[in-house]
């Protein structure tokens, strides 16, 4: 919880307070794809390494059960 404090009080010091920007259209999309391709990106390693896991654990339990 501290470390949250504290975390919070340095991004509000080294933040500007306001960004004065524009974003146009392909800035979002693009800001969009981002964001899409990291959650698929995410999803697939994360049904990767649990599929290594569970054959990991396979070959571990026929050697197990002989």
């Amino acid at each position: 919880m501290v470390r949250l404090l504290v975390v919070l009080i340095l991004a509000h010091i080294v933040a500007p307070p306001m960004a004065h920007a524009y974003l146009d259209p392909i800035s979002g999309s693009v800001i969009l794809q981002v964001v899409i391709a990291g959650a698929l990106g995410a999803l697939l390693t994360i049904k990767r390494v649990s599929f290594a896991i569970r054959e990991a654990f396979s070959r571990a339990w026929k050697k197990i059960r002989g």
